[in-house]
């Protein structure tokens, strides 16, 4: 049987990884909110594969995209690594640019969510609860974490 790229071209694989200066326990609890988590993925059900504490979760996905999808949390100085993994193919019913429109929506949210954990204009705190670090040095952080959100993009 021959290859004809059907399968490539439903393979969904989405990286992203985004600094927030919070602790990472305070990142986890995010994704325990079931709430949360339906309003940022609500094209795909989730089921969790495996819990990892305050690593991180990995889920079994259905929907949208077939596959799996995790959230690692990476210590990183005076915050933490939010690297975003999904794998898988597109679901039959998926619009063909699904892998864009959950990057976009996942972008939103995690953006949100660091603003608020970060406390905004008030400067932040490793405890995510706002007010300037001890020794922040204003630096870049890594992950290319700065820059805005997408704004009014259709999800």
């Amino acid at each position: 049987m021959r290859n004809t790229g059907l399968v490539r071209d439903r393979r969904i694989d989405i990286v992203d990884e985004t600094f927030i200066r919070a602790r990472p326990e305070v990142v986890r609890a995010t994704f325990d909110d079931r709430t949360w988590t339906s309003q940022v993925w609500p094209h795909l059900a989730a089921a969790v594969q495996r819990d990892r504490g305050v690593k991180g979760v990995r889920w079994a996905v259905t929907g949208q995209v077939m596959g799996e999808m995790e959230v690692w949390l990476e210590p990183f100085r005076d915050g933490v690594v939010v690297h975003h993994y999904v794998r898988g193919t597109r679901g039959p019913h998926a619009p063909r640019d699904v892998a864009i429109r959950h990057t976009l929506r996942w972008k939103k949210a995690v953006h949100a969510l660091k603003d608020r954990l970060e406390g905004g204009a008030g400067g932040p705190s490793p405890d995510g609860a706002g007010g300037p670090s001890p020794g922040d040095a204003g630096g870049p952080s890594p992950g290319g974490a700065g820059g805005p959100s997408p704004g009014g993009a259709a999800l």
